[in-house]
């Protein structure tokens, strides 16, 4: 038999300098990451019910929830979209 872990501490962490930012918080169980660039931007949010992604970039824009990819190409040659794609499917498998 497993025996249960022990329970995770909760976690507040900002960083902040002149070209990104980071925040991770965790608490009761629900855990938030943001990064802030001046080129992208991604949100982790995890809870009991599952996770979901969000990268934020003007090329693409990729959002994952609960297994559904829903991916957005904002690029002339659709280069970037294709390759995004690929790997997402990789990735959920």
């Amino acid at each position: 038999m497993k025996k249960p872990g022990r329970p995770k501490k909760n976690l507040n962490i900002n960083i902040d300098t002149k070209k990104v930012d980071v925040k991770i918080t965790r608490k009761d169980g629900v855990t938030d990451i943001k990064v802030d660039t001046p080129k992208v931007d991604v949100e982790l949010h995890k809870d009991s019910e599952g996770k979901s992604l969000k990268i934020d970039s003007e090329p693409v824009d990729v959002t994952i929830n609960k297994g559904e990819v829903n991916v957005d190409v904002n690029e002339q040659s659709g280069l970037i979209g294709k390759i995004a794609k690929v790997l997402l499917k990789r990735f959920k498998k």
